[in-house]
């Protein structure tokens, strides 16, 4: 899964990396936010970035069909908000983000469940919008399950990245979480690179990848 990009005030944030395995995209990067200052449009990817508080309405980022879902957009400025704006959450791999209204950021997309060791997991939660620093009574968007981080809330400086290892989207304005790549197999792989750690379940061999790596069959 494609974590969320990381944030620049003046500008809107990267786009996550794509997830491959021996060269074939398996996993579109997630799309970066719109930095607020920029007033830009939140990024495409395989869930799409949540729109800025600033600027001329910016609107989200779409997702990609089969892996994520569209951005929310942020507060429009010209409502009457100004500094009390606040930016869309982050899409997730099964939920759109929502929109920021007034002093309230967007809450992040649900991610996907996926059920590889006997439980179900949830991965790739979108982002929370965040709202301006300085700003008071104020609520930042709350992360998607699967990973998304929480928006920040004004001075409070309580937004959260993406956690490692979930491909969830950071918390405005904060970095998303490093990705993951799950392989059920109906045979024991002949070599791997990358330390992957493994188990078995339900007649399946279960590989799993935190970092680069490889995997021969």
């Amino acid at each position: 899964m494609g974590g969320g990009g990381s944030f620049n005030n003046n500008a809107s944030a990267d786009s996550g990396s794509n997830s491959s395995i021996s060269g074939v995209t398996t996993a579109t990067g997630g799309g970066g936010a719109a930095g607020r200052d920029a007033g830009g449009n939140g990024a495409s990817g395989g869930s799409g970035g949540g729109g800025a508080s600033g600027g001329n309405y910016p609107s989200a980022g779409s997702g990609t069909g089969g892996q994520g879902n569209n951005g929310g957009d942020g507060s429009d400025p010209s409502g009457g908000y100004g500094a009390y704006g606040a930016g869309g959450g982050g899409g997730g791999a099964a939920v759109s983000g929502g929109a920021g209204t007034y002093k309230v950021g967007g809450n992040g997309g649900s991610g996907q469940t996926f059920n590889a060791y006997g439980i179900n997991l949830y991965y790739a939660g979108g982002g929370g919008g965040g709202t301006v620093y300085g700003s008071s009574g104020t609520t930042g968007g709350s992360g998607g399950q699967g990973g998304g981080g929480n928006g920040n809330s004004g001075s409070a400086g309580d937004n959260t990245a993406g956690s490692a290892n979930t491909g969830g989207g950071g918390g405005g304005p904060l970095a998303g979480g490093s990705g993951i790549v799950i392989l059920k197999a109906s045979r024991t792989a002949t070599s791997t690179t990358g330390s992957p750690s493994f188990t078995t379940y339900g007649g399946y061999y279960v590989y799993t990848f935190n970092n680069s790596g490889s995997i021969t069959f």
